[in-house]
C-alpha cells in the first residue's frame, strides 16, 4: 500500500513539474505575441541587409538560406518561437521580428547572445571563437564544433558574385584551456599521457572516425574520462 501510495505522489510531482514548464513556454511565447517581437529586447541590434550576391543555390548560412522558428537567449532573456537563421561566414544570428504588417530583419549583437538553438542543434557564444555547437558538457571537459565559410570572389561577364565554401573544426576545452581539434594527433596536446589509449581507441573506431569525426571525439573523451560528469 505505502508504495502505490508513493507512486502515486511521484507521478503527481513529475506531471505537475511538466505542465509548469509547459505552461512557462506558452505564457513566454503569449506575453511576445501580445506585446510584439518589436517591443521586447529581440529588436535590439542592427538592421539587416544582405552583403553578398550569390547563385545557384549557393549560401553563407547554417544548413539553409531561410529562416526557420528556434530559440534564443538574448540580453538574458529566453525567447521562443523566433524565426531566425546563422550567418556563418560573418559569424551572425539574423532574427526575422514580425508584428502586425511590419516585417523585417535584425542582426542580434553576438556577445549579447548567451545561446541558441535552430533546426535542434545547441549553439554558444564563446568569447574567442564566436558561436559554437554544443557536443559534450561535462564539468571538466566540453567539446565543440566549429563551422566556417570561406568566401570566394566569382566574375561573370555581366556582373560579380560570391560562392561560400564550408569548413568546420572541433574545440576542446579542458581545465579551462582551449584546444583545436582538426586530427587524431591533437588530441594528443590535451591528453599527452594517454597516447597509448588514444592510439587503440583509434584503431578500433577507424571507421567512426571517418564517418563523424565529432561523435569520434566524444566517444574517446568519455572512454578516457569515464568519471568526468
Amino acid at each position: 500500500m505505502k508504495k502505490k501510495i508513493l507512486l502515486s505522489l511521484l507521478l503527481i510531482v513529475n506531471y505537475n513539474l511538466f505542465s509548469q514548464k509547459k505552461h512557462e513556454k506558452k505564457f513566454y511565447n503569449y506575453f511576445d505575441e501580445i506585446i510584439g517581437q518589436k517591443n521586447t529586447d529581440l529588436s535590439y541590434g542592427t538592421l539587416f541587409k544582405n552583403k553578398y550576391k550569390k547563385i545557384d543555390g549557393n549560401h553563407n548560412y547554417y544548413e539553409v538560406d531561410e529562416f526557420r522558428i528556434g530559440q534564443v537567449s538574448y540580453r538574458n532573456q529566453f525567447f521562443s518561437n523566433v524565426l531566425m537563421k546563422y550567418d556563418l561566414f560573418d559569424d551572425n544570428l539574423i532574427i526575422y521580428i514580425t508584428q502586425g504588417y511590419e516585417n523585417f530583419p535584425i542582426k542580434l549583437h553576438s556577445h549579447l547572445v548567451e545561446k541558441f538553438k535552430i533546426n535542434n542543434t545547441d549553439f554558444i557564444y564563446n568569447t574567442d571563437f564566436g558561436f559554437l555547437e554544443t557536443l559534450l558538457l561535462k564539468k571538466e571537459i566540453k567539446l565543440y564544433k566549429k563551422y566556417i565559410k570561406k568566401k570566394h570572389k566569382k566574375l561573370d561577364k555581366n556582373f560579380s558574385y560570391y560562392k561560400f565554401e564550408k569548413d568546420i573544426f572541433y574545440l576542446i576545452n579542458f581545465k579551462n584551456k582551449n584546444y583545436v581539434i582538426n586530427k587524431v594527433k591533437d588530441i594528443f596536446k590535451v591528453f599527452p599521457d594517454k597516447k597509448k589509449q588514444i592510439k587503440k581507441f583509434n584503431q578500433k573506431n577507424s571507421f567512426i572516425r571517418k564517418d563523424n569525426f565529432g561523435l569520434f571525439i566524444k566517444n574517446l573523451i568519455e572512454s578516457l574520462n569515464p568519471k568526468n560528469q
